[in-house]
């Protein structure tokens, strides 16, 4: 039996799934649709996440010769739960457990919080702190003795200021102001221009 040196990484964001396949010799980059775990389930989310695996080997070994895998790591939006990780966990340990590609039957998996990956690729497991912001927002570290500390990542309706979402929100907030009689803003008129919002209604 080969020894393992195949191992896959996966950033699961909410508008965009990176995964990296990495044989020893060469990295290949593949991209994919946006997941979020608390938003999509488990079992939507192990599906998406398989079908992206899938095709990120099938591109990468069209013959299905892939060696064998000695590691998936995925780091999910909404996964900070360690409930939620083992969900996840079992239901892609299932769907491997028959999958054509048979490297994958019995690879070892890893869920984290996607801002756990963002902090081990910035610091490699030493101490330091990132601020991601995509869809949401999350603050996140670790301190030299090896705490881990979190602010923020509460989701779009509790925070997440800073986020995507909440810049949005802010925008067609200040439309219906000025709709409202309030201060006049050119977003509303740049949304009138793009999408035809211009009616309350429309909003």
């Amino acid at each position: 039996m080969p020894s393992p040196r195949l191992f896959l990484g996966l950033d699961v964001g909410d508008t965009h799934t990176h995964v990296r396949v990495d044989d020893g010799a060469l990295c290949t980059q593949h991209l994919g649709a946006g997941l979020h775990l608390l938003r999509d389930g488990a079992m939507r989310t192990a599906d998406r996440v398989a079908d992206h695996i899938h095709a990120a080997l099938a591109h990468d070994f069209p013959d299905n010769t892939a060696p064998t895998v000695g590691g998936i790591c995925l780091g999910v939006a909404g996964a900070s739960r360690f409930e939620d990780q083992q969900l996840l966990l079992a239901d892609l340990r299932q769907r491997f457990s028959t999958s054509d590609i048979r490297v994958l039957r019995d690879a070892p998996l890893a869920v984290e919080h996607a801002a756990t990956i963002a902090l081990e690729a910035a610091f490699g497991g030493e101490s330091g702190a990132i601020v991601t912001v995509g869809a949401g927002s999350v603050a996140y570290g670790r301190t030299i003795d090896g705490d881990v500390l979190r602010v923020g990542g509460w989701g779009s309706l509790l925070g997440d200021e800073g986020g995507g979402y909440a810049i949005g929100l802010a925008a067609l907030r200040s439309v219906a102001a000025a709709m409202d009689g309030g201060p006049p803003t050119l977003i509303a008129v740049l949304l009138a221009e793009r999408y035809g919002l211009l009616t309350q209604h429309a909003l």
